[in-house]
């Protein structure tokens, strides 16, 4: 009998045959074909198949669903920072993508999972925080304004306690 818990190397598999495939191209000088540029693919790809692990295994852990979404994102991002020249390949610019895949992730895993407050709290702050970023670093907003933005971070710290009192609220309401 199939054990419905023991998880298929089907996966895994594809991965070993494209990196296999990837690294010969590289090793036979195929024009095009260039590590430096192209390895976020392997994040891309990786990240692709743990949500399709996380969708075909129903005992996954909601949590690895965020982490899967932030690891395919943060590949897509990489593949138009080396070979699409985005955000002019500025760090001082680019910075606040991090918290901004950071909202993306968290608040798509809320949106599927949506008892789970703290990742609406997380999606909020990456939100947010990479709002101001992009904000200040392409100079909608003057540095001032920025501090003064800048201030108000503990009000992140007010939320998280709040989002997590509603959850442990809410959570207590559905035990009974």
């Amino acid at each position: 009998m199939d054990d419905p818990t023991r998880t298929r190397p089907i996966i895994p598999a594809i991965i070993l045959i494209l990196v296999g495939v990837w690294f010969l191209l590289q090793n036979l000088n195929v024009p095009g074909v260039r590590l430096e540029a192209f390895w976020p693919i392997f994040l891309v790809i990786g990240g692709i198949a743990l949500i399709i692990r996380y969708f075909t295994n129903p005992t996954a852990d909601p949590d690895d669903l965020g982490g899967a979404i932030f690891m395919t994102l943060l590949g897509v991002f990489f593949l138009g920072w080396y070979n699409l020249n985005w955000f002019g390949q500025e760090w001082e610019v680019a910075w606040p993508i991090f918290p901004f895949l950071l909202g993306v992730s968290s608040g798509t895993n809320w949106l599927l999972h949506w008892r789970r407050w703290g990742q609406l709290l997380w999606a909020f702050i990456g939100l947010a925080v990479a709002a101001v970023g992009f904000a200040y670093t392409t100079g909608a907003i003057e540095g001032d304004l920025a501090q003064q933005l800048a201030r108000l971070w503990p009000i992140f710290i007010i939320l998280a306690g709040l989002g997590f009192l509603l959850q442990g609220l809410l959570n207590r309401n559905n035990d009974r």
